[in-house]
């Protein structure tokens, strides 16, 4: 049996995970209706997409938070842990 690990959290910071764009946009879309719901506002700026899979090169999707589109980035630094794509 599989099990799927969707997102890490650690107090306020939030690492979303998915095997495809279109799961990544429906986590994004839960985040979004959560905030709503719960009155919660994301800081947009430290908001990042990135792509981790062989073929980094191949067209990305736009990914939205809301009405804000996110930029996709080749690395990030989450709890101070550098994530890279592998592209360069």
């Amino acid at each position: 049996m599989w099990h799927i690990l969707g997102c890490i959290m650690y107090a306020d910071d939030l690492l979303l995970l998915s095997a495809s764009a279109t799961g990544l946009q429906r986590l994004l879309d839960m985040c979004d209706e959560f905030g709503v719901f719960n009155d919660l506002a994301y800081t947009h700026k430290k908001s990042v997409c990135i792509k981790i899979e062989p073929h980094c090169n191949r067209p990305i999707e736009p990914m939205s938070l809301g009405k804000v589109c996110l930029d996709w980035v080749n690395s990030f630094k989450y709890l101070d842990i550098l994530f890279n794509s592998g592209s360069t």
